[in-house]
């Protein structure tokens, strides 16, 4: 994923800062066009984001139990412990 980001941001710098002119330009815009509508990057696409909303509520948990545990130890205590309190709730406040 990196690396198609990095091919990406490449790509797109290339055109917006070539000297090449409007014709070069048409070219790689029509070089995109046909790799983005062919088959098999549309399967890889659908495949990616069925990945990413298939692991989206475990990455939502384990990124929940990282924030209580940075809050629980700007508050003072050790990252071995349990948090003690919630977020934005002072002690003696819980329901």
């Amino acid at each position: 994923m990196k690396k198609l980001l990095l091919v990406l941001g490449l790509g797109v710098g290339y055109v917006l800062g070539t000297r090449a002119g409007r014709a070069r330009y048409e070219q790689l815009r029509t070089t995109y066009e046909k790799v983005r509508g062919d088959d098999r990057v549309q399967a890889a696409a659908s495949k990616a984001a069925e990945a990413a909303a298939a692991a989206a509520p475990v990455v939502k948990e384990k990124v929940a139990a990282v924030a209580d545990s940075a809050v629980h130890m700007v508050r003072g205590g050790s990252e071995d412990s349990a948090p003690d309190a919630e977020v934005g709730v002072e002690p003696g406040e819980r329901s």
